[in-house]
C-alpha cells in the first residue's frame, strides 16, 4: 500500500512502462470535476446563434453533447446526458508536466503519475476502466534509430510501414492488426534530441479482450494487482516476430534479395509460402547472426 488510499496497491513485478490510455470514471463525482480549480470544461458554441454546437462523427451522425477539458496531457470528456466521463492521455507525459515521455518512466515516477491523479482529481486505480491502453520501451541505440526502422520489413505477414503522426512526417513505422497495433518510431526526430532513442510500442485498442485473455480485471487496479501480466512477454514477443534484415549484412550477396519486401510478399503467394518463408527466415537469422552487426 502507498498509504494515499486503501484502495491504491501498488505491485511492481514484471512492470513494462504505460504510456497512452484511455478509459472511463467508474461512478464518477461529477461535481468534484466540474468545481475543480485545475479543469475548466467547455463546449462548442454557435456566436451567430447562440446555440450550443453540435458535433459530428465521421459518418455525419450527430454525437452526444460534452463538455472537456485538459491539464497535463490527460483530457477529461463528460456527457451531461448520461453523467459518464472519460478519461485519456498519456501517464507518461502526464508525470512530465505534459512535456514529453522521452525518458524512462520507471516504476516509481508511475507510482507518482498515480498520487498526482488521486491528489488532483481524487482518481484511483480501481476507478480508471481501461479501454485502450499502450505500452512500450525507449531503447538508446549505438546504430541509428532510422536505419534500425528502415530494416524492420514486417511482423508475420503484416508489413511494417511508415505512417505520419503529429501531422508531420518523421520516422514512424506502423503495423496494424485487428485487435492492437505495433509501433516503432524514432523518439529523437519526435522531440529534436541528440541520442539515439528508439521506441518500441504496442497499443491495444480493446483492452477488455485482453484482460479477458489474462484473466483480470480491465481497471487500472486489475492490471496493478496483476502484477501487469503479460505485457513484458507480450512486447518481447512482439519485438521476436519482427523479420529485420541487419544493415551491416551488406557485403553479403544474399543481404539484397532479403532486405526486398517484395521477395518475402512473393514468397507467401506461393504453394506452402509459409513453409518457404520459415526456411528464408531461419537462413537470415544465421546470417544476422554470423555475418552482421549483431
Amino acid at each position: 500500500s502507498t498509504g494515499e488510499s486503501s484502495t491504491i496497491r501498488l505491485i511492481y513485478h514484471n512492470y513494462v512502462p504505460l504510456d497512452y490510455f484511455r478509459g472511463e470514471i467508474l461512478n464518477p463525482d461529477i461535481n468534484s470535476f466540474l468545481e475543480n480549480d485545475l479543469l475548466n470544461f467547455t463546449q462548442p458554441f454557435n456566436v451567430d446563434t447562440g446555440e450550443i454546437g453540435l458535433n459530428k462523427s465521421r459518418t455525419g451522425t450527430i454525437k452526444k453533447p460534452q463538455r472537456w477539458t485538459e491539464y497535463n496531457n490527460i483530457v477529461f470528456k463528460y456527457y451531461p446526458d448520461n453523467g459518464r466521463l472519460f478519461i485519456s492521455g498519456s501517464l507518461h507525459k502526464f508525470y512530465n508536466k505534459g512535456k514529453h515521455n522521452h525518458d524512462q518512466f520507471t516504476q516509481d515516477k508511475f507510482k507518482q503519475a498515480l498520487k498526482a491523479l488521486n491528489d488532483s482529481f481524487g482518481i484511483t486505480p480501481d476507478k480508471v476502466k481501461i479501454n485502450s491502453l499502450e505500452w512500450g520501451v525507449n531503447i538508446t541505440t549505438s546504430a541509428p534509430v532510422n536505419t534500425i526502422l528502415d530494416h524492420c520489413l514486417f511482423i508475420n505477414h503484416k508489413r511494417i510501414t511508415q505512417d505520419f503522426v503529429d501531422n508531420r512526417q518523421s520516422k514512424y513505422h506502423l503495423a496494424v492488426f485487428d485487435e492492437y497495433n505495433i509501433k516503432l518510431y524514432n523518439k529523437s526526430i519526435q522531440y529534436k534530441l541528440n541520442s539515439e532513442i528508439l521506441r518500441i510500442e504496442r497499443k491495444q485498442k480493446d483492452f477488455k479482450k485482453y484482460a479477458d485473455k489474462q484473466r483480470i480485471e480491465p481497471t487500472l487496479q486489475g492490471l496493478i494487482n496483476s502484477k501487469f501480466k503479460g505485457m513484458g512477454t507480450t512486447l518481447l514477443n512482439d519485438w521476436k516476430r519482427v523479420l529485420f534484415v541487419d544493415p551491416e549484412l551488406s557485403s553479403h550477396p544474399k543481404y539484397f534479395k532479403y532486405s526486398n519486401p517484395k521477395f518475402w510478399e512473393n514468397k507467401r503467394k506461393l504453394k506452402s509460402g509459409n513453409q518457404i518463408i520459415s526456411r528464408h527466415r531461419k537462413e537470415l537469422k544465421r546470417l544476422n547472426k554470423s555475418n552482421g552487426g549483431n
